[in-house]
């Protein structure tokens, strides 16, 4: 949950050593440090906690499950999850998919145009 006011955006690139990096960063209110490798636990919300608890919810919306599920996708589809925030600087969420798993096919199957248009 980035917040009301907050602008998100979703970037797809080919990195310089041919990985697939799907990227999602907001311009909200971010994580705190010491709550970034929590987040991804289930039930498990960033922000402003509204106990020291970290299970007990933030005033805001969801459930805090969103992370989870992706990290957990990002294992089965063989892809590294990052997770980068800075309170008060919004977050960025990042799976870098090896060539092989996204890359290459496509790169196969452009070849294969261009050769049949030859």
């Amino acid at each position: 949950y980035a917040g009301e006011k907050a602008s998100i955006s979703v970037d797809w690139f080919v990195d310089e050593a041919g990985f697939g990096i799907l990227q999602v960063a907001d311009t909200g209110s971010g994580i705190p440090a010491m709550q970034l490798k929590k987040v991804i636990e289930p039930f498990v919300q960033g922000g402003a906690l509204v106990s020291s608890n970290p299970h007990i919810a933030r005033v805001g919306e969801g459930v805090g499950l969103g992370l989870h599920i992706v990290n957990k996708l990002s294992d089965i589809l063989d892809a590294k999850f990052t997770l980068e925030s800075a309170e008060g600087h919004g977050t960025k969420a990042r799976l870098r998919f090896p060539p092989e798993a996204c890359c290459t096919p496509l790169k196969e199957r452009i070849e294969e145009l261009h050769f049949q248009d030859s």
